[in-house]
């Protein structure tokens, strides 16, 4: 028997016929796993439990014409299972309520027919283990592109960030990053003093001063800020409070507390307190500025994958439409099976 479909189960329904009984020897020899049955309720429990590749119906099994029954609760329960009707008599009406019900082939069993139902049995089992194997591996071709777009697609983005991080490492201007917005958030103006004399609006640094922490919540909610520097000495609102405040607002803004010493070092805190550092007015200024590069570094992402898209169109168009297609031909068994991929 050929290996493409050894295991595969075969489901018998007869009783008292000496014919079916040779088949049934014969199936075993080819390497099917034969079960007979013959009392629907095993019959339902055999169908809904086990795959069978091929049903043996026997028309007057129990009774004239029950076989029709049998047949179609085999292709209801099991669709996939090919069902050949057999009888010992000719019966036109039969035969076409048969193929109506699903029948694969209706074949009148007398000795010199069962070369003929073994040959068509061992074309149905070759038949199904190949559609499987087909719908196997059309389901791993899916997979393996998918993985395939996305490597695609990360290599493009990995190397065009090199190349940006490249031309950084050369030196860019601050004025080619994205600007960085800081608000202060402080009654004395040193800080505000020190950032204006290292920075200028020219390059994208755009800092504005407020004195009350009231102040600060109002203008915090904009969400146009980078940054947001809470002085640690408030004349209004404790300055904890008002940085947890601004944070809770869900900007992206980068929330600090922040003290300056007589000697001019600032002391940065975050609002919870972990975070502490003392920084000069220049290490401030190159915090800020690393900022501003991530910024840059995020929004050449979106840019890159726009370009991906640009330069590889045609490709793109098509396999989007296999894509469609395969996922339309499996429906959301494809997707399910493989949603990690997705």
């Amino acid at each position: 028997m050929s290996t493409q479909y050894i295991g595969r189960e075969i489901l018998i329904v007869s009783e008292n016929n000496p014919l079916i009984q040779d088949l049934q020897k014969i199936l075993q020899k080819e390497g099917f796993l034969v079960s007979i049955a013959v009392d629907e309720f095993t019959l339902e429990d055999l169908l809904e439990n086990k795959f069978f590749i091929i049903a043996l119906i026997d028309l007057d099994v129990t009774s004239p014409d029950h076989g029709l029954e049998i047949l179609e609760l085999s292709h209801r329960l099991s669709p996939a299972t090919h069902n050949f009707l057999v009888t010992s008599r000719e019966s036109f009406t039969s035969c076409v309520k048969a193929f109506r019900a699903g029948c694969r082939d209706v074949i009148h069993i007398k000795p010199d027919e069962i070369a003929y139902l073994i040959d068509n049995i061992r074309k149905s089992a070759s038949e199904i283990a190949y559609s499987s194997e087909r719908e196997r591996l059309l389901k791993e071709m899916y997979s393996v592109h998918n993985s395939f777009f996305k490597k695609m697609l990360a290599l493009h983005i990995k190397l065009t960030e090199l190349e940006d991080a490249a031309r950084m490492r050369e030196g860019i201007d601050d004025a080619e990053l994205p600007p960085m917005q800081i608000l202060i958030v402080d009654s004395d103006d040193t800080l505000e003093n020190s950032i204006a004399s290292i920075v200028n609006e020219n390059d994208g640094w755009y800092v504005k001063r407020v004195s009350w922490g009231a102040e600060a919540l109002d203008y915090g909610t904009s969400g146009q800020w980078q940054s947001i520097l809470v002085g640690r000495h408030l004349q209004d609102l404790p300055a904890s409070m008002v940085a947890s405040s601004l944070s809770a607002m869900g900007s992206e803004a980068e929330v600090l507390i922040f003290s300056i010493s007589p000697e001019g070092i600032i002391h940065l805190s975050s609002p919870d307190g972990e975070d502490q550092s003392n920084v000069s007015p220049i290490d401030l200024i190159s915090r800020f500025r690393n900022r501003r590069i991530d910024m840059a570094t995020k929004s050449a992402k979106k840019q890159h994958i726009k370009t991906f898209k640009a330069q590889h169109y045609d490709f793109l168009q098509k396999y989007s439409k296999i894509k469609s297609r395969v996922e339309k031909l499996f429906g959301e068994n494809i997707k399910d099976e493989f949603s990690g991929d997705q």
